[in-house]
């Protein structure tokens, strides 16, 4: 193939001084020439281009991009322009099909598929724009801003000589935070409003504006501009369809139902089969409560199966809600929860969707390692997430991460710097302190980066672990700010397996009070302890951690860094995070439900696949043929409850179906004066039991009385935890039921049931103000080593458990629990009076329902024992 045909980069730049390198880096292999034109930096963005081999020239600023562009054209010397911004970066391509493409004699110029990252919360949008085209004088860009070269190209070539060329560019720079920083909405508003004095009416003006405004979340304005430029458009342009398009984003953006219907059936009229604007009515139609008429839109937007705005997933999840809105409409609609244009706190406390987090990894490695690291990145189960990736390439020989890149979406590639070296063998590691902060530098950027493009976690991981698949999703449903999965290793091969978290200091693996003197025998029988306690499934409380961790946003936003303190003499970057993290007020957790492999040294390769073979969850606790398998914890049960004056009701009952399938019982007394208490004793002889009695009743401050009797249980060292009440049952059949599902519970600390209130023996109330039943609550806990328990501070209606546990991982269970203490007319008045006098406002309770109590002819429903 000739080789004669160059290619020369033309960009422009300003103060791009932390996404230049990649940029560069990402065409270095394809380009003859790079012409770096700078409008004035201030940050050092020319030593860099310059140290990366561009020819840097200056130019003043006119605020006329276009001006820039040609600028940067004229000082072009190859056959071919590639047009790129410093916020971009060229998708890695097969150089052979890259080169093809300028062989084509018949093409004057390119459209490349742009990829604007739009942050975590907004995804991404897709634009073809001509950025590779040949180097001719006649061929220059046009427009103040959004400049474009092809209406050059197609006068020259009688409306031809343009095409599709499989070409990807990834676009950062519409992430909000960046615009913030370069305050691109000012610059660019400002830019086009000259313009648009020159032609108020331009519609491709009038719609740049319009993004402009909904970039910055200010979508009246934006559909305001939106709105103006569509009516002065012929419906031939090129971006017609967008226009369209937002502004029914629009309106649905501004929860305007009735519009968002009227328009999209105007436009549905010109486009019977757009999928994109069938699903739009069919969500109008749907928060309009026409079920029938949306379940068609939505079944015909599927049969298309062409949409930009929605995953298949999402327009079936919605077809689903639809369907089952025809058999049992529900009683209101957020129209804000239909479509996720909200910001990232919006979405995680409204609509529950997908966290956005960031995975990084500062890569220095041998390929038989790192594949090994990417392949478990790949199988990684990201339910509830959406996964970004990014690298910093630190000079490695083989190309894996730009496969990786290849073969995956959203990732990116940084180069590493360009000093240093790393050493390791089948000893040890060997870390010189220039390295230790050169690595805690790349990670410092990747916190900017995750704080910056606005992710909700940021997720560092090495790039010598293999990951177990449920890693991710596991750390994250714990709700830390900071968490590591623990991993075993052995330091030298002559040690034992130790964990990569640590309790204080420098590698302390035993607790003690600052001024405690201990002896080497209770330090060893410390030591012995934590590490037996990290051999079970659980998450503690930790002092250090490091190299598989999971970063909130909370913390990030905190001010976390891996920069060393200047006054603290302990070795690692890892250590000065912990303690910097400490004294911001971060606790740090570390996970041990799946432990990763750590691919200390190569001879440990093989070692891996044997333990690929068997899930390390329960916990393996090293990677050789000596580590032993921990076996889960199966579940000891122990029931917690109050009691007060219960004879003649249902204790007895409640009791006897307990004795089925607890282990022990702790019970908590509040000083009742009839024979409760003995008659408790005697239901459960045989099975060791705590009661305690209060000589005075707290029954007024039902929140004291949980925390006391939440100290009880705990005293007494449980796995599991059951807390009913003493009018609480489980259905007929749960329990044998009920310990087979805790024997195999190894990734649930907590279920939830549903509750149902019985008015008679055979039937449950069911209407407006008794709906417990609909709703899953929790009764069974795991004893998780390290919780800090808190509490729902008022003296009725508290919760029967700490109201943080939702912290932990839930689990539902189609078992269902039956309150008794309706059943009888007497409770039910003793219980008005009640919380009549404790709540008479219904500040912690509803006093409609109050009332409701004595309903002479509440709503029943039969009890199915089936």
């Amino acid at each position: 193939m000739n080789t004669k045909q160059t290619v020369s980069l033309c960009m422009i730049v300003k103060n791009e001084r932390d996404c230049l390198p990649a940029s560069l880096k990402s065409v270095q292999s394809f380009v003859d020439e790079m012409i770096v034109i700078d409008t004035g930096s201030d940050d050092g963005t020319p030593d860099i281009a310059l140290a990366w081999g561009a020819r840097v020239i200056p130019f003043v600023w006119t605020e006329d991009f276009a001006a820039a562009r040609n600028f940067a054209l004229r000082n072009a010397s190859s056959d071919w322009i590639l047009v790129l911004d410093a916020d971009e970066v060229f998708q890695v391509v097969d150089p052979e099909s890259f080169y093809r493409l300028l062989y084509n004699s018949q093409v004057e110029g390119y459209f490349l598929t742009i990829k604007n990252r739009l942050g975590p919360t907004l995804g991404e949008s897709d634009d073809q724009v001509v950025r590779l085209f040949r180097n001719k004088l006649e061929y220059q860009f046009e427009g103040a801003i959004h400049e474009q070269v092809a209406p050059a190209i197609l006068r020259q070539n009688g409306g031809k000589g343009l095409a599709s060329a499989n070409l990807t560019v990834l676009h950062f720079g519409y992430l909000r935070n960046q615009q913030i920083a370069k305050n691109k909405f000012a610059r660019n508003s400002k830019i086009i409003e000259k313009e648009l004095l020159k032609n108020p009416q331009n519609p491709f003006l009038l719609y740049c504006l319009g993004l402009e405004y909904y970039q910055q979340n200010s979508i009246a304005d934006g559909l305001e501009y939106m709105t103006k430029a569509l009516v002065t458009m012929t419906g031939q342009e090129g971006y017609f369809e967008d226009v369209l398009l937002n502004v029914a984003l629009g309106y649905l953006r501004l929860n305007d139902t009735l519009r968002l219907l009227s328009f999209t059936s105007k436009v549905l009229i010109m486009y019977p089969n757009h999928a994109d604007f069938l699903f739009l009515r069919g969500t109008a139609y749907f928060c309009g409560k026409n079920y029938q008429k949306a379940s068609l839109d939505l079944e015909r937007c599927l049969e298309i199966g062409t949409s930009k705005l929605v995953t298949l997933e999402q327009a079936k999840s919605l077809l689903k809600t639809t369907l089952s809105a025809l058999q049992d409409p529900p009683q209101s609609i957020d129209f804000k929860l239909m479509y996720n244009h909200t910001n990232s706190k919006e979405r995680q406390e409204q609509t529950a969707m997908k966290h956005h987090v960031l995975i990084a990894s500062p890569v220095k490695q041998k390929a038989n390692i790192l594949s090994e690291f990417l392949e478990s990145l790949s199988q990684l189960k990201i339910t509830d997430a959406e996964v970004y990736f990014v690298f910093l390439d630190d000079h490695n020989e083989h190309r894996l991460l730009s496969q990786f890149a290849q073969d995956h979406p959203n990732v990116r590639i940084y180069p590493g710097d360009l000093q240093g070296d790393y050493h390791c063998d089948e000893s040890t590691h060997h870390w010189r302190e220039e390295l230790i902060w050169k690595v805690a530098d790349y990670k410092d950027r990747f916190l900017k980066l995750a704080l910056d493009e606005g992710f909700d976690y940021l997720f560092l991981v090495d790039s010598d672990l293999w990951l177990n698949p449920n890693t991710l999703v596991h750390l994250l449903s714990l709700n830390k700010d900071i968490v590591s999965e623990v991993f075993w290793t052995r330091w030298n091969p002559d040690l034992i397996p130790l964990p990569q978290v640590w309790l204080r200091d420098q590698y302390m693996l035993y607790s003690s009070e600052r001024n405690e003197a201990l002896g080497e025998e209770e330090a060893a029988l410390r030591t012995q302890n934590f590490i037996q306690m990290l051999s079970r499934p659980g998450t503690y409380k930790v002092g250090g951690l490091g190299a598989c961790t999971l970063i909130s946003r909370h913390a990030l936003e905190r001010g976390v860094s891996f920069q060393e303190i200047y006054n603290l003499g302990l070795s690692g970057e890892d250590r000065h995070f912990c303690i910097r993290a400490a004294a911001l007020g971060l606790e740090l957790y570390a996970d041990t439900h799946y432990p990763p492999f750590h691919i200390y040294r190569e001879s440990e390769l093989e070692t891996l696949q044997e333990y690929k073979k068997s899930p390390p969850s329960p916990v393996k606790l090293s990677q050789s043929s000596a580590h032993q398998q921990i076996d889960p914890i199966l579940g000891k049960i122990t029931l917690a409850m109050l009691i007060r004056n219960e004879s003649e009701r249902h204790i007895e009952r409640v009791l006897q179906q307990g004795r089925e399938y607890i282990d022990q019982a702790v019970i908590l007394d509040d000083a009742s004066d009839d024979d409760t208490v003995h008659l408790c004793q005697e239901i459960l002889k045989g099975i060791p039991l705590i009661l305690h009695s209060n000589e005075k009743p707290m029954f007024h401050n039902e929140v004291s009385l949980r925390k006391q009797l939440w100290e009880l249980a705990l005293s007494t060292n449980p796995e599991w935890i059951v807390i009913l009440d003493a009018d609480e049952m489980f259905e007929e059949n749960a329990p044998r039921q009920l310990r087979e599902l805790l024997k195999h519970s190894h990734d649930v600390d907590y279920y939830s049931f549903r509750l149902y209130d019985l008015w008679t023996e055979t039937h449950y109330r069911d209407d407006s103000h008794w709906q417990a039943h609909r709703w899953y609550r929790p009764f069974i806990l795991r004893n998780v080593p390290g919780f800090q328990a808190k509490w729902q501070e008022t003296p009725q209606h508290c919760g029967r458990f700490p109201k943080n546990i939702i912290e932990l991982r839930g689990a539902n269970s189609p078992l269902r629990v039956k309150h008794l203490g309706w059943i009888r007319p007497q409770d039910r008045l003793a219980k008005y009076y009640r919380y009549k006098q404790l709540d008479p406002q219904g500040a912690f309770g509803n006093l409609e329902q109050y009332e409701s109590i004595l309903d002479p002819a509440p709503n029943l429903k039969p009890w199915d024992n089936s």
